[in-house]
C-alpha cells in the first residue's frame, strides 16, 4: 500500500498477513526529526458479528499539516493491483491518515498501545480523540505515578521541552506478561489481539514492549534500535531524503541498571520463543550481525558467512528457520531479535568498559553531562578502516546515566579491565564469565521479581486482559 503524494508527511507499507490480521507499518515526517515507526495490526471480524479492530504501536509526534487548497489534486492510493484515486484531506495527521488509508470513515474502534510516554509516541493520540472515534489507550502499570496526574506525563513526556501539550486520555494500565482482549462497546464480543505486553522498564519506567504470537514480532519501542536501515537510507523508500543516523537516547528519567535487566529478559524471552518455533518451517531470510566463539554459541542453527577466522569474530548469519523478528520505535523494522539484543549488550558493555569513541554534546534537557557514543567518530573502527565496519549502534546519554552502577552490586568486580583506552574489545569478551555479564546491575531493580522472572513464565497461560472501550477525557 502507498500514497502518491508528495505532501503527505505519512509513509505506509504492508509486514504481514495472517488468516484473521493484516498488519502494517507507517513512518512519519516529522519537524522533529524523530521519524517514529507507527505499527498497525488491523485485526479482522469474524463471521460477520464483528466489525475490524485497529490495533496501534504508539501514535506518533502529532504533527498536523494544513494543505488547504481548492486546487489540491487527487491522491492516487495504492494497495498491490487495486488502486484508487481520492481527495486528500485538507489536513495531514495520523488520523486522517488512517481514514485515507486503512479506516474509510473511522468505522473501527482503536486500541492504542503506548510503548513508553515520550512525546514522539503519544502526541497522535489527541488527533485520534479529536476524530471521535472509539479509542482505547493501553499504558504499563510497571510506574503509574510517572504517567498520573496529567501534569506529570507533561513533563516526561518531554512536551514541556518541546513547547507541546500532552495529550490527556484516561490509560488502561496493563500488567506484566498479560496477553491482550480488547472488547470494544458495540463489537459485538471480545477480540484476543494476539499480543502479549511485557514490562521493559529502563529507556523510562513506563518503557513496555510487545509479543505478537501471529507474526513472531516482539517490538522494543525505544529500548534499542539500529542507527541506520535499508530504509532511513533511502529516506523510507524515496519519499525524502536520507534521514540522519539516529543514536539511542537516554534521558535523565532512565535508568541503565532496569534497563540491562530488562534487555536480559527479552533475550531469555526470544530465545525460549525461538526454541518454540522449532526447525520444521521456514521464515523470509533476515541478514543480522552477530557474535560467534570458536564457532560454537549463537550461530548454531544458522549458516554462518566469515571473513576471518579469529577465536572472536562478526559474523553475517542467514536464518534456515523460522525466528523471532525484532521491530522498534525508530529505524528497525524487521531484524533478528536474537543477534540484535546480544548486539546492543554488547555495544552497551564497550561503552562502559571505554571501549567506544565518544563526544560531548547538546540534548534537549540541558544536560552539561550529554556525550555521544559512536564508532563512527574519529578514532573508531569504522573511520579508521574506510568502511570495512558497519556502524549498528550508537548512544547518547547523560555520562551519570549510563555509568549508573549501583553501590550493592558486588560484580562489577568481575568484569575485566581493559589494559588500555582503545584495548580491542574482542579479545577481552570471551574472557568475561557469562555469569558476570548477565548480572551487571541487576540487583538494584525495583523489583527484584523482575529480574528474576523467567522467559517461561512471561508465555504461562494467565487470563487475557479484557481491555473494554472507557470513555474519553476531555
Amino acid at each position: 500500500m502507498s500514497i502518491q503524494d508528495t505532501r503527505c508527511p505519512y509513509t505506509i507499507q504492508h509486514l504481514y498477513t495472517t488468516s484473521h490480521s493484516r498488519t502494517y507499518l507507517i513512518r512519519e515526517k516529522d519537524a522533529f526529526g524523530e521519524y517514529p515507526n507507527i505499527y498497525v495490526k488491523v485485526q479482522l471480524g469474524t463471521d460477520g458479528q464483528q466489525t475490524d479492530v485497529i490495533i496501534l504501536s504508539d501514535s506518533g509526534t502529532g504533527l498536523d499539516v494544513s494543505i488547504e487548497n481548492d486546487s489540491i489534486p487527487s491522491a492516487l492510493v495504492s494497495n498491490g493491483s487495486d488502486a484508487r484515486r481520492t481527495r486528500p484531506p485538507k489536513r495531514w495527521n495520523i488520523a486522517t491518515f488512517l481514514e485515507l488509508t486503512l479506516d474509510p470513515g473511522h468505522a473501527a474502534p482503536y486500541l492504542v498501545m503506548t510503548t513508553h510516554c515520550h512525546y514522539d509516541h503519544i502526541c497522535g493520540i489527541q488527533h485520534l480523540l479529536n476524530a471521535e472515534t472509539d479509542v482505547t489507550v493501553l499504558s504499563s502499570s510497571y510506574d503509574k505515578g510517572f504517567l498520573t496526574p496529567w501534569r506529570n506525563l507533561q513533563k516526561h513526556s518531554l512536551c514541556d521541552l518541546n513547547g507541546l501539550k500532552a495529550p490527556k486520555y484516561d490509560a488502561r494500565f496493563v500488567d506484566d506478561a498479560q496477553r491482550i482482549s480488547y472488547d470494544p462497546k458495540g463489537h459485538g464480543g471480545p477480540t484476543d489481539s494476539s499480543i502479549t505486553v511485557i514490562h521493559t522498564p529502563g529507556h523510562t519506567p513506563d518503557s513496555m514492549s510487545w509479543y505478537d504470537h501471529d507474526t513472531y514480532t516482539l517490538c522494543v519501542g525505544d529500548m534499542f534500535y539500529e542507527r541506520e536501515s535499508d530504509e532511513t537510507r533511502s529516506g523510507s523508500s524515496g519519499h525524502w531524503t536520507r534521514e540522519p543516523p539516529q543514536p539511542v537516547i537516554f534521558t535523565k528519567d532512565s535508568n541503565i541498571v532496569d534497563w540491562n535487566a530488562s534487555m536480559h529478559r527479552l533475550l531469555d524471552f526470544v530465545r525460549y520463543e525461538n526454541r518454540k518455533l522449532g526447525t520444521n518451517s521456514t521464515h523470509p531470510p533476515m541478514a543480522s550481525p552477530g557474535y560467534r566463539q570458536n564457532g560454537q554459541g549463537i550461530a548454531l542453527d544458522y549458516t554462518e558467512r566469515a571473513t576471518h577466522d579469529e577465536e572472536w569474530s562478526m559474523i553475517t548469519a542467514v536464518p534456515s528457520r523460522r525466528r523471532v523478528a525484532l521491530c522498534a520505535g525508530h529505524v528497525t523494522i524487521a531484524t533478528d531479535a536474537e543477534f540484535a539484543l546480544l548486539n546492543m549488550l554488547a555495544f552497551m558493555l564497550r561503552i562502559q568498559l571505554d571501549q567506544v569513541p565518544k563526544k560531548k554534546v547538546d540534548d534537549i534537557e540541558g544536560n552539561d553531562d550529554a556525550w555521544l557514543w559512536d564508532d563512527s567518530l574519529p578514532s573508531g573502527p569504522a573511520s579508521s578502516q574506510s568502511g570495512a565496519t558497519e556502524v549498528q549502534f550508537s548512544v547518547s546519554a547523560p555520562w551519570s546515566v549510563i555509568h549508573r552502577v549501583s553501590s550493592t552490586d558486588s560484580t562489577q568486580n568481575a568484569l575485566p579491565q581493559p589494559k588500555s583506552r582503545n584495548a580491542d574489545f574482542r579479545s577481552m569478551v570471551p574472557r568475561m564469565s557469562s555469569a558476570a555479564y548477565r548480572s551487571v546491575g541487576a540487583s538494584s531493580l525495583k523489583s527484584n521479581a523482575l529480574a528474576s522472572v523467567s522467559h517461561s513464565s512471561v508465555m504461562a497461560d494467565r487470563p487475557a486482559v479484557k481491555v473494554a472501550s472507557i470513555a474519553r477525557k476531555g
